[in-house]
């Protein structure tokens, strides 16, 4: 969430009702302790990315209780709340008032729209990022709301820091539900010709809709279980980059993967999404607590979903941040996901080879990512009884390879003298192939 200054006095928990855009919000600390952070996280590696609101600050700030223009805001003299439906953006047949409904309400009475179309208003935002930039050294902007704004500023901005700092990546919030839709707001996207967002990563939702469903079902011949990701995956010819698609299980506004006891039970159904998520096309999104069954319903409120993770402050101490504050059940989801992390930081080919997926047979779905060196096979059994798979069914991927071997369970299969695989019920294997 954001960390910038939010002194509302109603509160703002979730920190996008800014009222200093230059200011870390003193319950984090100070603007030097900010510094500090990014500068240890880069010594570790790392990277930091800054969540920014443009579309919208507090109605506590000073250029809303002062403001320098007029026009500064959207709906200033009858506060409007937007309809939260961003369709008319590219909705070739919109009404104008479906348009300024959606971009120029307010979210809430208490957060005020800012009017990008005034230049000042632009300048002023534009220049706030790029001093972020310079100022803490941060390595990306993950925007919120990002249709909620003026499309021609956004693509302006984008574009600005594009060509001032062209290894700076700026994530965009794209809360749509088709992929159509969330096409049109990245970088020369073929559905949105002539507009052009500039706007490199978008966030996949619809795929994160189908993930929370698909490891649930039965997989059958059209659209149920695993089927239903092979078949939103073939319509990738929408994007005009998949692999710059942030992918995700869950995140702060969403029920979280696990939202009851009868799910967190079920460790086949997250080492088949984690396993899915952290090997096929696009950028993977871990939410924290997902590693440690974290479990959350919307429908009870998002204070349950952004809960604070058990590192020994909370009133039963409990330290999840080391395995003997961890029970066996949340120890081996832990090391499960561990291990596929440190894996995949390993491999390339995840995160820049192709991607060739064959349709589910006998409800195995089965895809494979390769480059001119190296190539990873996976294997998902969408059936809840176990499933013999005929190997010679891939030999266009798996000729040239001799042995496979699975990155979980280091089961090994030679390819040259074994023609058939078992595959336990909702089970999955990633095996690395070897010439």
């Amino acid at each position: 969430n954001p960390i910038q200054e939010n002194n509302m006095a109603g509160g703002s928990y979730h920190g996008y009702a800014t009222t200093d855009y230059y200011k870390v919000d003193r319950r984090f600390g100070s603007n030097s302790d900010f510094i500090d952070m990014v500068d240890k996280a880069h010594s570790k590696g790392l990277k930091v990315v800054m969540d920014m609101i443009f579309n919208h600050c507090g109605s506590e700030h000073h250029f809303f209780k002062d403001k320098p223009t007029h026009d500064w805001f959207n709906f200033q003299d009858n506060f409007k709340q937007t309809s939260y439906k961003t369709l008319p953006q590219f909705d070739p047949y919109a009404a104008d008032v479906d348009l300024a409904e959606a971009v120029d309400g307010w979210f809430v009475e208490v957060m005020p729209d800012l009017n990008q179309r005034n230049k000042h208003v632009a300048k002023y935002l534009s220049q706030n990022s790029i001093w972020w930039i310079e100022y803490a050294g941060i390595d990306g902007i993950r925007q919120d709301t990002h249709p909620y704004a003026d499309f021609e500023y956004m693509a302006e901005w984008c574009n600005e820091i594009n060509i001032e700092y062209p290894d700076f990546t700026i994530v965009g919030e794209t809360w749509l539900n088709t992929n159509v839709a969330v096409s049109f707001w990245q970088k020369d996207s073929p559905v949105a010709y002539p507009k052009n967002s500039n706007l490199e990563v978008v966030m996949d939702f619809p795929l994160s809709y189908v993930m929370n469903r698909a490891f649930d079902e039965e997989t059958t011949g059209w659209g149920q279980g695993l089927s239903a990701i092979y078949e939103y995956l073939s319509d990738d010819i929408v994007y005009n980059d998949p692999s710059n698609l942030l992918i995700f299980l869950d995140n702060h506004d969403t029920s979280r993967f696990y939202q009851n006891e009868e799910q967190k039970a079920d460790f086949n159904r997250y080492k088949q999404a984690l396993g899915f998520m952290l090997t096929t096309r696009g950028i993977p999104e871990l939410y924290y607590g997902t590693e440690i069954l974290f479990a959350a319903d919307k429908g009870e409120g998002d204070g349950l979903l952004r809960a604070d993770f058990p590192g020994g402050w909370s009133k039963d101490k409990k330290n999840a941040f080391t395995s003997a504050g961890r029970n066996d059940q949340e120890e081996r989801v832990f090391q499960y996901t561990k291990k596929l992390l440190n894996w995949r930081k390993e491999n390339a080919v995840i995160a820049k080879g192709e991607l060739k997926q064959f349709a589910p047979y006998y409800e195995v779905y089965t895809y494979v990512r390769y480059n001119n060196d190296s190539a990873v096979l996976v294997m998902m059994n969408g059936s809840s009884e176990a499933r013999e798979v005929d190997l010679t069914r891939y030999n266009e991927v798996l000729n040239g390879y001799s042995k496979a071997t699975d990155v979980i369970s280091n089961l090994s299969v030679d390819l040259n003298n074994q023609a058939k695989l078992s595959i336990e019920p909702k089970d999955i294997y990633i095996f690395e192939l070897k010439r």
